[in-house]
């Protein structure tokens, strides 16, 4: 069985079904250059899109850093060329060519690539291009600037700079100039909208400095309960009225926050899943974004680019070797991984009730985390016991989360190595959002382990990851989210990515599965069942 990716709303309504085959693709156009906010099927993409738009405004950077637009200019290339001529590593490089192309910077000729508009923009000898703006907003100062804007919207007396999602910069020297927008070589209608498309990318940084403000200062608990005035909101805060007019306009723009001459500010739909009570709360996905070295990370993506290893201070190589050594960020890690999993776990609950799960069956959750996804399985189904194979410093987190929803007594917690510490022969084992950690050595060395720890028994495979399309689409609505966490898992792990259908199915196939269905989840996530082959 083929798998493919789920194409409709990552928020559709009811229990997973069976994904329909994509249809074809056309080759890339260059896309309009209107900054859209999507339409969303759920109010948490609103707050997804402006992540995943700063995700893709990185990735922007590091295609400027490492020079692809110069080593293409006028020419189509192969990776292997490409990466010669850039000095990055092939894989590393194929991953961002996927992002920036549904990005409308770049598109794929079989296995050659080449400039759209947009990115011959970024070309350096044009006497229009725009690489140099580029450059200003890589400057790690205006990134610094970006994180901490919070802080100085609370702290200092004088006024942040103006700016919206379309419009000025954040700080002086950082952004956008009003010359590049309208300058006299860029008065021709393609050339303009090329421009502008580069342009609207790099607002997204100021749209996730004022989502940022919102969630730091927890906008959404003031405002939960009813609008408030200006006056009355900034008092709140604790911060001065100008500073947070102009932060609301932004909000406003964005979809967050709604505004009326009579009432002041209230929370859109959009704006409610910024409370921090909310089971599906969207608050820690964007403080965990901001997280120093999360940010850092994803800020000199373009290093790992050129390494094939992510950007981390020493000692750490990998996310979690960061979070196991700073026990605040674990926190945040996981209080961002519980939310991000409670709409996919209420959907898996479902499913669980309508599958053919044996009573009495014993399902391993390898690197669940706090078990979020477990304890919805469990709790659809009181006859079955579980097991949670997670890192140790994870294991008190899970302790209590898994009691607070009555599970605990029949799930036990193994604190181990899932690549050596999997309990064997039991029902079903999970592997939620885990492949995307590891490249292909490591992943397919972790399906192995999983496939031995079946031996001859029949036991089932469930998998949930995010499935990139076949082919490059246009990254408009929830698809910067997917295409943007490209770029997010490169800069955190090493060799992590997501893939496309055909690559995991691959992986599965050399590890001794078989895939026998697929069903969608929320948030553009898939679903993926399989056995051991020849069962």
């Amino acid at each position: 069985m083929t798998i493919t990716p789920d194409t409709g709303s990552p928020d559709s309504a009811g229990t997973p079904t069976a994904s329909p085959a994509p249809a074809a693709s056309p080759a890339p156009a260059a896309p309009s250059a209107s900054p859209a906010v999507p339409a969303p099927g759920h109010p948490r993409e609103v707050i997804q899109a402006v992540i995943g738009r700063h995700w893709l405004a990185c990735g922007l950077l590091a295609f400027v850093e490492v020079g692809v637009a110069q080593a293409l200019a006028g020419e189509r290339l192969g990776v292997a060329r490409l990466a010669a001529r850039c000095h990055a590593d092939p894989d590393s490089l194929t991953w961002l060519l996927r992002a920036m192309a549904p990005a409308g910077l770049v598109a794929a000729d079989g296995d050659e690539w080449y400039l759209l508009p947009p990115g011959e923009a970024l070309v350096d000898d044009r006497p229009d291009s725009l690489q140099s703006t580029v450059w200003r907003h890589g400057d790690p100062a205006y990134g610094q600037m970006l994180r901490t804007l919070p802080d100085n919207v609370a702290s200092r007396p004088a006024a942040v700079p103006t700016f919206s999602p379309i419009g000025a910069a954040l700080a002086d020297g950082g952004g956008t100039d009003a010359t590049d927008a309208a300058s006299p070589s860029t008065t021709g209608g393609e050339t303009m909208d090329a421009r502008r498309h580069i342009l609207t990318m790099l607002n997204a940084f100021g749209d996730f400095a004022a989502l940022l403000v919102a969630a730091r200062q927890d906008w959404a608990g003031h405002l939960y309960d009813g609008p408030l005035p200006l006056l009355d909101l900034a008092g709140r805060l604790g911060a001065p009225p100008g500073d947070i007019e102009v932060i609301a306009h932004a909000l406003v723009e964005l979809g967050v926050v709604a505004s009326s001459p009579e009432e002041g500010y209230a929370l859109t739909d959009a704006g409610r899943t910024l409370h921090d009570d909310r089971p599906d709360s969207m608050r820690t996905a964007v403080l965990m974004g901001a997280d120093r070295v999360w940010w850092e990370a994803m800020w000199s993506l373009s290093t790992a680019v050129r390494t094939g290893r992510p950007s981390l201070p020493p000692p750490y190589r990998s996310g979690y070797e960061y979070l196991a050594d700073n026990p605040d960020a674990q926190h945040l890690f996981d209080r961002f991984m519980t939310h991000r999993s409670a709409p996919i776990a209420e959907r898996l609950g479902a499913w669980a009730t309508t599958a053919t799960v044996p009573d009495g069956s014993v399902v391993v959750d390898v690197g669940g985390g706090r078990g979020t996804l477990l304890a919805a399985v469990l709790s659809a189904r009181d006859t079955c016991r579980g097991v949670l194979v997670e890192r140790d410093v994870v294991i008190p987190q899970a302790r209590a989360y898994l009691a607070g929803h009555g599970v605990a007594g029949r799930c036990e917690l193994v604190a181990g190595d899932f690549f050596t510490d999997l309990p064997a022969a039991r029902d079903v084992y999970l592997l939620g959002s885990v492949l995307h950690n590891w490249g292909d050595t490591d992943a397919l060395r972790l399906l192995r382990a999983v496939r031995a720890a079946i031996g001859g028994g029949s036991s089932r495979l469930l998998c949930v990851e995010a499935l990139l399309p076949e082919r490059p689409r246009s990254a408009a609505s929830h698809n910067a989210l997917l295409y943007g966490i490209n770029l997010r898992m490169m800069s955190l792990f090493p060799q992590g990515h997501e893939r496309t259908g055909t690559e995991y199915e691959a992986l599965l196939r050399e590890a001794g599965f078989t895939v026998s269905s697929t069903a969608s989840l929320p948030h553009g996530l898939t679903l993926v069942t399989a056995e051991p082959a020849g069962t």
